[in-house]
Parts: C-alpha cells; structure tokens; sequence
C-alpha cells in the first residue's frame, strides 16, 4: 500500500482511517487496489495480444514498466492516459474476439491512423460540412448500426436491390455494388480533394489530371493524377486513387485477419495494371470504405506534410482548431469527401430500391 499507492496512504488520514490500516478496513483504499488489478488485468491481456501478434488498434502502446499510481502532480495526465489505454485496448480485443469476420474486417479498417478524422471534423463551409443524412449514414458504418433507410428497403416487399441481389440493413452490399456509379461518386469526391492538395504544395501548373502525353511514362494506363517533376530532377509523381469495402466477398476473410488488406490489394492490383514506370513514381492512393488508409497514400500525405513543414498556408482561410497543421487538415478533408460522398450513392440506391 505504502510503495504502491502513496497518493492514497496521504489521503486514510483525512478521511478518518489510520495510516498503517488494512487495505479492506477502507472502502476508498479497497476501491483503489482493484481498480489498479483491474488495469493490471488489461494490459497483460494486452501485452499478450501484442506478444502473439494479434491485430490490435494502431494507436496501442505499451510502455515496458507496468503501471503504478506514483501520486498526484504533473505526470498524472499521461499516466491517466497510459492507464485509459490499457483499459480501451483490453475491451477492442474482448469485442474483436467476439464479432464476426464481417465486424472483425470493419474494425481493423477503422482503429487505423485518421480513419476517423472526419469526426474531428468541425462542420463548416471550406469541405469540412456533412450534410445531416451523410453524417447519420457514416456514423452507422464506423458503428455497425442499421441505418434507417436502408433498413426499411430491406424489410419491405422483396429487400432486394435492382441488381437482384438482397439488400442488408447496414448497406453492405450497397458499398459494394457499383450499380449506378456507386464506386464512381466516392472516387471522384476523393480525387477533387487530393488534386486541390498537391496544387498548394506543388507548382499548381505541374499538377495535372488529364495530361494527353500519359502513355511517355506510363504506357498502360492514365492516371488519375501527375504530378509532373515533382523531386526537380525529371521524375514525375503518378497517383492513382482506388477505394475498395473490406467486407466485400473478395476480401473480407483477408480483411478480418489482417489490417488494411484491403487496401493492400489494391496497391498491389495498380502496381500490376501501371507495370514497371521507372523512373517516375507510382503511389496508389488506396483507402478502405470505412476510412482506412493504404501505405502509399498515407506516405504520400507525410511527403507533402515535409514539403509544408506540417504548416497550414492557404489553407488557414478555412482551418479550425480541429486542424493546427497541414496533415490533420487535409486527413480530414479527404475523410469528408469519402463519407459525405459514399453517403449519397448510398441513400440514392435505397430511395431507387424502395418499393413504391
């Protein structure tokens, strides 16, 4: 107790219970050992995941010394911290053990770096607004709700979408049915955002979408995005945006057992496609449906967050609190235009599927 907890040997004799008193004798003290159990509990359940090399949250850390409640002062907020880590990390694996391949594939794609950044987001003109009904659907996806419109054309008359096949409640097979340009609407909102990006940290003439002369670098395919000489030295920067749904048939088993396989998938499909281009660079701006960012494209935000120093410029017209640098402002912009777009080729397949 005295080694342990002299935060709370301070405190016994405030409270009218002696010094030297018996953990059990007071309810304060008693209280106290078994909260720490309990964080003990946590993060050797975590450690294990760790050791085993369990799929866990990106953001799960374990410092080497086990936690100890030194007293109060400035230390106590990353302490706190630490101990709320260890808590939070124990309860996902509990609820990752549990879920299905379905769920499991949804949560490794959303406890990835900036999956969530559009619910940082303060919703205000300048690409950060969401309009009520995509705000409603992207929450249900982050939370695995049935989302209410979907729900309806799922229970009414046949529940099945104009391509014959059924309709779930959680708008599944909607995200992966590219019926009436579903893919079409989330890349493109994706591109627009992404070209206005690179046009404020490159020269705005090099930035190109449609660039006719294409096929001098890259032969089989058009990118989305050139940038051209982006190092100075010739060599021109190809982006190629691709979004897939993890729960999809194609990838949910990969999906549920490693992070961010889908997204890897894709980089793999574009490196295939574009073939050899060297000496230019290919970056397959890959994301997940529920927000998950590939390796390349989350490399190519931290290259052009270098390039601005992780300052905001231009971007300061429209910035917020939620957005002090240049990485978390764009992180948020490219999350918005995903989900605000996914949100209506959603709720518009639903409305056309609703029995009349």
């Amino acid at each position: 107790m005295v080694v342990l907890f002299p935060a709370v040997r301070d405190m016994l004799p405030h409270l009218g219970a002696p010094e030297d008193s018996e953990v059990g004798e007071h309810p304060l003290a008693a209280g106290m050992v078994a909260a720490m159990g309990d964080v003990r509990g946590a993060r050797a359940r975590v450690v294990e995941a760790l050791g085993a090399g369990h799929p866990v949250p990106e953001s799960l850390r374990v410092p080497e010394e086990a936690p100890v409640w030194g007293g109060f002062g400035s230390s106590q907020p990353t302490r706190q911290k630490e101990l709320t880590n260890y808590q939070h990390g124990s309860d996902w694996l509990r609820l990752f053990e549990g879920a299905n391949s379905s769920v499991r594939a949804r949560l490794l794609s959303l406890f990835r770096d900036g999956a969530t950044a559009h619910l940082n987001a303060l919703p205000h003109d300048g690409g950060f607004r969401m309009r009520p009904t995509a705000a409603v659907i992207a929450v249900c996806l982050q939370l695995g709700a049935s989302i209410p419109l979907v729900r309806e054309v799922s229970a009414v008359g046949t529940g099945s979408c104009a391509c014959g096949e059924v309709v779930d409640e959680f708008g599944y097979h909607y995200l992966a049915c590219n019926r009436r340009g579903m893919f079409t609407y989330r890349h493109d909102a994706v591109q627009d955002v992404l070209y206005e990006m690179l046009r404020k940290v490159f020269d705005p003439a090099s930035v190109k979408r449609t660039h006719v002369y294409h096929r001098s670098y890259s032969p089989h395919w058009r990118p989305d995005i050139t940038v051209l000489n982006f190092d100075g030295r010739g060599r021109h920067l190809v982006i190629d945006v691709a979004i897939g749904f993890p729960c999809a048939q194609t990838h949910v088993d990969g999906a549920a057992r490693v992070p961010l396989h889908t997204a890897a998938a894709l980089e793999r499909q574009k490196a295939y496609t574009y073939g050899d281009i060297s000496p230019h660079r290919l970056v397959a701006f890959a994301m997940e449906a529920f927000g998950g960012l590939g390796e390349q494209a989350k490399q190519l935000l931290r290259d052009c967050a270098r390039r601005r120093q992780d300052r905001l410029g231009p971007e300061m017209a429209s910035a917020t609190w939620s957005t002090p640098t240049f990485e978390s402002y764009w992180g948020q912009r490219i999350m918005v235009a995903l989900h605000s777009a996914q949100a209506f080729g959603l709720h518009g397949r639903a409305l056309e599927d609703y029995p009349q």
